[in-house]
């Protein structure tokens, strides 16, 4: 999922979690985390941060930078 605002992306995860406890799952937290995509950044650049983190989907590393 992406959305264009952190805000947004934090009431999609509350939502989710209280739509999964009504059927008896939850999230992995261990598992689950909220990520900047490239497109923030400049964004991540005015605020000293560097590349965008990667993350494994499935066995496989995603980097943003690499096709």
């Amino acid at each position: 999922m992406g959305f264009e605002k952190r805000e947004d992306a934090d009431q999609f995860l509350t939502q989710l979690q209280e739509r999964l406890r009504k059927f008896g799952l939850e999230l992995n937290l261990e598992k689950t985390r909220l990520i900047e995509s490239v497109l923030c950044h400049e964004r991540r650049e005015k605020r000293g941060e560097g590349k965008p983190e990667t993350f494994n989907f499935g066995f496989h590393p995603y980097l943003w930078d690499q096709p």
